[in-house]
């Protein structure tokens, strides 16, 4: 029988590193997953879009917590690459769209209509940042492979 999780020494920061790999992957995916909603017409007239944003970042998360980085951790660099540039394809590499649109998702998904999408672009920034920097140094520290 194995020990509890809280026994096993360097559980929790390598469940700490997979949540914050998650929710950063979660939270890209889920903008993707907004915008093609959002593209399409009939769909984005009858559900809310937006909700595809903290729903993509909760479901991204619980997932890191559930399966640490393990192999997976050079990929979810390339992936979350992958994610950005094709939200960028979608806006057509328009710089405006790019802070306007993923920021009015989020905005409108997570019920904030208060809030400014300046103060909304700079969570968002915030967390992707602060998530992968942080992601990375834990990776270094549990020694998992580095690059792609």
């Amino acid at each position: 029988m194995s020990a509890p999780i809280h026994d096993r020494p360097g559980q929790a920061p390598q469940r700490l590193a997979g949540l914050l790999a998650g929710l950063c992957l979660g939270l890209l995916a889920g903008c993707l997953l907004a915008l093609l909603a959002d593209r399409w017409v009939w769909l984005g007239m009858r559900v809310n879009a937006g909700l595809l944003v903290p729903l993509g970042a909760l479901l991204g998360g619980l997932a890191g917590l559930k399966k640490p980085l393990g192999a997976a951790r050079p990929w979810l660099l390339a992936a979350q690459a992958a994610l950005l540039a094709a939200a960028a394809w979608l806006l057509g590499f328009d710089r405006q769209a790019l802070l306007v649109v993923p920021a009015c998702l989020f905005r409108e998904g997570c019920q904030m209509p208060g809030l400014s999408l300046a103060t909304i672009n700079a969570l968002l920034a915030s967390w992707l940042l602060a998530g992968n920097a942080l992601w990375l140094i834990l990776g270094r520290r549990l020694g998992q492979p580095r690059g792609l």
